[in-house]
């Protein structure tokens, strides 16, 4: 029978599962030191353990992979959304913005990702837990489009180039064999992530230099998706709607602000305890 125990902060919540351990802030207040971190990193090995899975249904579906992609293309005619080679025609007659894009596509994304949960861990752990479980949310379901409905990118279709395979150390980057799930184009979570990263970045910090650079990314990833030929516009939608949709479901059900985390408790105690002892010190006139 689970017994209940009170806390240093006052709340006398019953013993939890690993579930709510992990996700809730009430949850985490019993996860300290090493055993935090390490859920963190077990939560990552498992999302990664569930996208080599779907990568290996998906692996020998080149010819469906192709034929949706022509579908997404003539679902975005329909809805005059065909961009994509003439946004890439733009580009590819620049060298600057071709090398720029190209850039933007490799450099930007794990940084983007990982400096914002290591950044977030840091400033706002109420963010940082809205973040980490926006991206599985999105990830899990993302994983279940891939293996649904999987969609080759524009690169592997016939009137577009693979710009970022001109570089074969930037394609390396880009696309590690190995790795890489090739027929995951739709939602495109190269937008999504890092416009939910820059989003949240910006929230979290007044720092000017941070919210530019976190702007900046959130507003040219999905421009570098498209211009590259990795991604198709109605994948940068679907993407980052998915993505701000998890993050709405993890703020509002599992990290709602009235939950304060343990971080922030202990703040407010320690700035209650200072100003009661200032008080009592001042003489009263």
């Amino acid at each position: 029978m689970a017994t209940a125990r009170t806390s240093d902060h006052g709340v006398t919540p019953p013993e939890r599962g690993w579930f709510r351990a992990v996700f809730t802030a009430e949850g985490r207040g019993r996860l300290t030191g090493a055993r935090l971190v390490m859920s963190q990193f077990v939560l990552v090995f498992v999302a990664f353990l569930f996208y080599l899975g779907v990568r290996g249904v998906t692996k020998g579906q080149q010819a469906i992979a192709l034929d949706h992609a022509h579908r997404v293309l003539h679902f975005e005619d329909d809805l005059q959304l065909n961009w994509e080679r003439g946004a890439q025609a733009f580009i590819l007659g620049r060298s600057s913005l071709r090398s720029f894009f190209n850039a933007v596509y490799v450099w930007t994304y794990w940084p983007m990702v990982l400096g914002t949960l290591i950044l977030l861990w840091r400033w706002d752990r109420r963010r940082f837990a809205i973040f980490r479980d926006g991206l599985i949310l999105s990830g899990l379901i993302g994983l279940v489009i891939f293996a649904l409905y999987p969609v080759a990118p524009p690169r592997m279709l016939d009137g577009f180039q693979d710009t970022v395979d001109a570089a074969s150390r930037q394609h390396f980057i880009a696309h590690p064999q190995g790795l890489i799930n090739r027929f995951a184009a739709l939602p495109s979570f190269h937008a999504g992530w890092v416009a939910l990263a820059g989003l949240l970045l910006m929230m979290a910090t007044r720092n000017w230099a941070v919210r530019i650079v976190a702007g900046a990314g959130a507003l040219f990833m999905p421009i570098a998706v498209v211009v590259t030929a990795n991604h198709y516009i109605v994948d940068v939608v679907a993407g980052v709607g998915l993505s701000l949709l998890a993050a709405f479901v993890a703020a509002g059900y599992l990290h709602p602000a009235r939950l304060a985390l343990p971080e922030a408790a202990d703040d407010l105690s320690a700035e209650e305890e200072d100003t009661e002892s200032r008080r009592a010190q001042d003489p009263v006139p």
